[in-house]
């Protein structure tokens, strides 16, 4: 193997373990706080809370222009110039607050979320700051200060709202500030530590050719993004609309099991979107795209059949009270961000060759499916209706993806293995949630099948690992 590919794996490795330090930590901390979090609040003040962060992740990324994704690949481009890109991000997705901040009255007209408006706008002006700062310092391969700054947010995180719900007893007004103190921890520490402030440049040496390149790049992103959000969390909306604040409170802490399989997912696709980039197209690249899928989604697949087969037991001491009720639409989300892992793997391929305007149709048309879904099931089964649109949705987005990746290069999809493993999780699923022995016994044996599925991929991917290690070693 050559020095070059060797280092391809050593990077990426690399880069997982040092998010792994950070994020694993931090995701542990946050599982084991659900708990607390469900003996405390109400289910109504749990599905507010959610319903206000879902609103801020929406509005986000259409008035910053998803400049945070845009400053980490330009950043990642050889020769470029890091305070240009940084400073055009800031001033695009400056602008765009400006004009958030004229439209935020609009909350003012929900009543369920209109006591929090100044939170709300807090919120999202240190969660657009704290993305672009974090994605540049990745961008300028400093992963180990991002991993310091997550750790930072989330001691701080956990400790206010220790402190603002079971000391003060602030409720929702203390979780939210929670995180908007905890993200503001992580802003400075990233300032101070790369001295970020000596980054920007004057508004007259802004190379505006660049940042037309960047607008262009991260634009196409934008109805991506929304797509994607309507697939993850409009649901929540329309439960709230359907059942009430209380359900979705009910189906919000659903999500945080299959959290324990996100960490995971994205811990690994922070480390790829920085080795994706590198001479994409090549023979070389298009061999690593193919292996590390292989090896990532066996991970996937094996990790979301054993994450299933725990649920009742792990929301048995998690869920609190009448969240316990969650466990039943737990393991249609796990499905749900099995899939979906799986489709934004392929969509860093579009991402890496800066063709971001071919992701519009894939998500939007996952999105509408959703959409339509949820209409039709959320009045007839609530919860579990809303998780297995969302299934269907993600699986929408999934298929065209890996029809549209042809265009571009082969990519080995691995779907021998992929469907019938999604086949033995639905089995799996239903047997679960039965509860009763023999079901549980269908479970264990669909789990041993998906390991069996994909054991061979793994075991051959771990060898190959190994002997990457051992050749750079060498």
């Amino acid at each position: 193997m050559s020095n070059k590919r060797a280092n391809k794996y050593k990077r990426l490795i690399k880069n997982i373990l040092l998010l792994f330090t950070g994020n694993f930590v931090s995701k542990v901390l946050s599982f084991l706080m659900v708990p607390f979090y469900t003996s405390i609040l109400t289910t109504s003040d749990y599905g507010v809370s959610d319903l206000i962060t879902t609103t801020v992740l929406l509005v986000l990324p259409f008035f910053s222009l998803l400049m945070d994704e845009a400053v980490m690949r330009f950043t990642l481009d050889e020769g470029s110039e890091k305070k240009q890109v940084f400073t055009i991000a800031f001033l695009v997705s400056g602008i765009g607050f400006g004009i958030a901040l004229i439209f935020s009255p609009i909350v003012l007209l929900f009543k369920t979320i209109r006591p929090y408006y100044a939170f709300i706008v807090f919120y999202y002006v240190v969660s657009w700051i704290y993305n672009v700062i974090v994605s540049y310092v990745r961008g300028l391969d400093k992963l180990s200060l991002t991993t310091i700054a997550g750790l930072i947010h989330t001691f701080l995180y956990l400790s206010f709202n220790i402190l603002f719900l079971a000391v003060i007893k602030i409720g929702v007004y203390g979780y939210l500030l929670a995180m908007n103190l905890s993200n503001l921890g992580g802003i400075l520490f990233l300032v101070i530590s790369c001295k970020l402030y000596k980054n920007f440049i004057s508004i007259k040496e802004i190379d505006w050719k660049l940042a037309k390149e960047m607008i262009r790049y991260s634009l196409p992103m934008i109805p991506n993004y929304i797509s994607w959000w309507f697939n993850n969390c409009s649901d929540r909306y329309m439960v709230s609309f359907f059942c009430g604040t209380a359900v979705t409170g009910i189906y919000s802490v659903a999500y945080k099991i299959p959290t324990i399989l996100s960490s995971m997912t994205s811990i690994f696709s922070s480390a790829w979107k920085i080795s994706s980039v590198e001479k994409f197209g090549s023979e070389e690249s298009i061999d690593f795209y193919n292996k590390t899928y292989r090896f990532y989604s066996g991970i996937l697949m094996i990790g979301g059949a054993g994450l299933i087969l725990l649920t009742k037991f792990l929301a048995s001491f998690l869920f609190a009270k009448e969240f316990f009720l969650a466990w039943k639409i737990t393991p249609f989300l796990i499905l749900a961000y099995i899939i979906s892992a799986l489709a934004q793997f392929i969509e860093s391929i579009f991402n890496a060759s800066k063709k971001t305007k071919t992701l519009f149709f894939a998500s939007t048309s996952g999105a509408v499916v959703n959409i339509i879904l949820n209409f039709i099931l959320i009045p007839q089964f609530g919860g579990i209706g809303a998780a297995v649109a969302t299934v269907i949705g993600y699986l929408v987005i999934w298929i065209v993806d890996m029809v549209n990746t042809r265009k571009l290069f082969y990519m080995e999809l691995n779907l021998k293995r992929l469907v019938p493993g999604c086949i033995l999780l639905i089995i799996e699923i239903y047997a679960i949630l039965q509860n009763c022995m023999f079901g549980w016994c269908v479970g264990v044996i669909c789990v041993i099948c998906v390991c069996i599925l994909n054991g061979n991929t793994f075991l051959q991917s771990i060898r190959m690992l190994k002997k990457r290690v051992k050749v750079m070693r060498g």
